[in-house]
Order: structure tokens, then C-alpha cells, then sequence
């Protein structure tokens, strides 16, 4: 049977949630960090399958030298982590799956040996056998570290001195685990800690300081729903449509986190607005966010939400902040500001409508 390498990225680290919003958002982010590593991969590796948290990954016939290998892990890991620290500063959510995602964890498991592939009808061949066992079960192991890479015994050639060098590993340690099991039974590997690493991941570009007009358009509604189930509601461009009837069409990154910078198209009266997602006013215990657009002749308006707790599930504050193009602008804001307060309204009207009705 031809020899393979299998490749094993597992990200790990997030607890069981049972709210909506928190397993939704933690599904979106660790898909967006699963294609980081797959839009990583380089150097040809083959994916048999999405496990999870985890990528099942292969390489047939052509071993990747030694360097290719580890250069690979290494890129993996900074882009994971450069991610996770970007998500954290323009992240506008506040669960439980959005507030830890920077406590989650990448490791890797690389094995080779002989494998047989299992081909159904058109999918791509998966490779089985023992060597894919023994890799799976390498996952579970009794190294302390969090964030490492595991070597099997199989993986000699790969030398001390290319994984000290390449991943800039302090040391490089060997362990065994006995699987209990004849087919397995007690494997031998090296492993080494890739928490330094981070020290390489860069710092995310500043936020740019919100707008805030001296004189807002300013407008509350309560609704009988929880904050979060609020925030939700507002955030998820799926429900969008549901309770803003002037919005014909949506267009978004469906697979993409609503944070700041997030980008989306709204078709109103037959004309496409653009609107991107910024930060909201911080103030603890409130669920904020903004969302910023250009109306013609007035130029960019800045819109505030902060979901405060109430008695009754949520109260809603609208903050609209016109930033004028001009000073004589400022001579028409009123009459703006009047049409806006009728628009925002009926809007406030059909949120509570439809939050309160799912």
C-alpha cells in the first residue's frame, strides 16, 4: 500500500454552551478559522474531512520534505492566533462564544505510514486503516501543554534541529501513550510547545474613534425579549429582512462574524446603500453596536443601538449622529431629523413586532 502523511490541525478550548446566539456564534467563528488553515495550506495537502474542530488532512505518495512541514504548522498557528486577536478588538458581540474565542487552542498531530482510500461514486478518496486510527488516536495524549505539535514515531525524518530552528521551539520532548488496544498498543512520539509563537502574531490596526454629533436623533423602545435574544435579532442580517420592510434585498458574507469593519448592501427603493458595522458606545452590562452609511446630500450618518436590561426583557436606545459634509448642510439637519424620527419609528414598531412574536 502507497505511504501518506496525515496531517491533524485541532483547535480546542470552548465549553458547551445551550444559549441560540452562543452556539451559532461559535460555529461561525470556528468555521472562519478552520478556511484560516485550509487557505494556509501550501504546500498541496489534501482535505479527507472536516472533523469537528478539527481537519483531517493528507498528503499521498510525495511525502513533504521535513521544512515544508514545519513552516506549515508555524504559518498555521500565527494566522490562527492573528485572527483570534483581530476578532477580539472588532468583535461587537459579547456571549459566551464571542468573549472566550480568544481562549481557544491549536494543536497538530502528523503521522505517516500505509493507507488504503475508501472511493465513493464522484467524493474525493478517503484514506482508512491503521495508520489513520493510530493518528486519531494520537489526539488524545497525556502532554500538558495546550498548543503543541506531535511528531509520531513514524515522522523520523524529520530532525531535532529542523523543528527547534523552524518553530523556534525551546525544546523538543518525547512522551508514549499506551491505547490499550493490539491493533494501536503503546506508540513513541516528540512534541513540541508552540504557545511562543504568539510573540510573532502582530497587533490589529487601531479602531477608528466614532463620530458623535453634539445633537442626536434620539429614540427608545422597550421590548419584552432578553437583551441577547435582542442583539441577536439586530445583528443576524437573516432576521433583517423579517422586520424591515423598506430593505428589498441584503447582500453580506454569509460566513463571516458581524463585527466591526463587516460590510453589507441593503437595496432601498431600487438604490443600493452601503453600510458597515462599527463599535458601539461601551458602557457595562449593554449590548451596543453601530452601523455607519452614506445618505445622499447629508453625507456619513452614524447609528448607535444600545439594548439596556429592563423590567420587562430589554429597553432599545437609537442614537442617530449626522456627520454633515459641509457646514451648510447644518441647515437642513431638522428637516432630515424629522424625516428620520418617522422612518426609525415605524421601524422600532416592526422590531418589537417581530421579537416579541419568535
Amino acid at each position: 500500500m502507497p505511504k501518506a502523511l496525515l496531517f491533524i490541525p485541532d483547535i480546542s478550548g470552548y465549553t458547551r454552551f445551550i444559549n441560540n446566539t452562543e452556539i451559532s456564534h461559535q460555529q461561525h467563528i470556528i468555521t472562519e478559522l478552520l478556511e484560516i488553515l485550509l487557505d494556509t495550506n501550501d504546500i498541496g495537502l489534501e482535505l479527507a474531512e472536516v472533523e469537528g474542530d478539527a481537519l483531517f488532512m493528507y498528503k499521498a505518495d510525495q511525502i513533504p520534505d521535513p521544512e515544508e512541514i514545519l513552516s506549515l504548522v508555524r504559518r498555521m498557528f500565527i494566522r490562527f492566533h492573528s485572527h483570534l486577536r483581530y476578532y477580539d478588538q472588532y468583535r461587537i458581540c459579547h456571549c459566551g462564544a464571542c468573549e472566550g474565542a480568544t481562549g481557544l487552542n491549536l494543536k497538530f498531530v502528523v503521522h505517516q505510514g500505509e493507507v488504503s482510500y475508501l472511493r465513493l461514486k464522484d467524493f474525493k478518496p478517503k484514506p482508512q486503516g491503521r495508520e489513520v486510527i493510530l493518528a486519531h488516536r494520537l489526539l488524545k495524549n497525556d502532554i500538558e501543554s495546550k498548543e503543541y505539535i506531535l511528531l509520531s514515531h513514524a515522522m523520523e525524518q524529520v530532525s531535532k534541529n529542523q523543528i527547534l530552528e523552524i518553530i523556534n521551539a525551546k525544546t523538543l520532548q518525547s512522551g508514549q501513550q499506551q491505547y490499550g488496544n493490539e491493533d494501536v498498543g503503546l506508540i513513541s512520539y516528540h512534541y513540541a510547545d508552540l504557545g511562543h509563537l504568539k510573540n510573532h502574531v502582530e497587533e490589529p490596526e487601531a479602531l477608528r474613534p466614532a463620530h458623535i454629533n453634539p445633537n442626536p436623533l434620539i429614540l427608545e423602545k422597550k421590548i419584552n425579549i432578553k437583551p441577547v435574544d435582542l442583539f441577536e435579532i439586530m445583528i443576524n442580517f437573516d432576521h433583517r429582512l423579517k422586520w424591515n420592510p423598506g430593505v428589498e434585498k441584503i447582500t453580506y458574507d454569509e460566513k463571516e462574524m458581524n463585527k466591526s469593519g463587516s460590510q453589507h448592501i441593503c437595496i432601498i427603493q431600487g438604490k443600493e446603500i452601503e453600510f458597515e458595522t462599527i463599535q458601539g458606545p461601551k458602557e457595562p452590562g449593554v449590548w451596543s453596536f453601530g452601523e455607519k452609511s452614506k445618505v445622499p446630500i447629508i453625507g456619513e450618518v452614524y447609528v448607535y443601538f444600545m439594548i439596556y436590561p429592563d423590567e420587562i426583557g430589554s429597553k432599545l436606545k437609537v442614537e442617530v449622529h449626522p456627520n454633515p459634509s459641509s457646514r451648510w448642510i447644518n441647515l437642513i439637519l431638522p428637516l432630515f431629523k424629522r424625516k428620520y424620527r418617522s422612518i426609525l419609528k415605524d421601524l422600532l414598531s416592526n422590531l418589537k413586532s417581530y421579537a416579541e412574536s419568535i
